[in-house]
């Protein structure tokens, strides 16, 4: 049995594509069950969120569908139909990880306190 990378282009959209797919659906159904299924009760589980918040979540929705858009209809070739539909599951995934669900807008909220609190001058302390 030949290796897969020799057999085929490891850097293949053909590959990258799904690979990148199923992760954003994985990602959007583990933020479901962790926000539905396996509700923790927290201090910020009902938090109103504020305008720098919500302009942060608004920004990166707007960067990842971006990107999304621009993979599906300019940089691959591989899904040949369906692009229409992809870009809406897409779209629709991005939107409720952004926008609509607790864990991930959390987790959004907190990488943007460790990238402000960050001390990017070495030489200063």
């Amino acid at each position: 049995m030949e290796n897969l990378i020799f057999t085929h282009n490891f850097f293949s959209d053909k590959i990258w594509f799904p690979v990148f797919e199923l992760f954003l659906i994985a990602i959007t159904l583990f933020a479901f069950l962790k926000a539905k299924v396996f509700r923790e009760q927290s201090p910020v589980s009902n938090l109103l969120r504020g305008e720098k918040c919500r302009d942060l979540f608004l920004k990166f929705a707007g960067v990842i569908m971006t990107f999304i858009t621009s993979i599906i209809f300019n940089i691959t070739t591989f899904p040949e139909d369906g692009l229409v539909l992809l870009y809406i599951l897409n779209v629709i995934c991005v939107l409720y990880l952004c926008l609509a669900n607790g864990w991930s807008t959390n987790k959004l909220v907190g990488l943007m306190i460790k990238f402000e609190s960050h001390n990017f001058n070495p030489h200063q302390q």
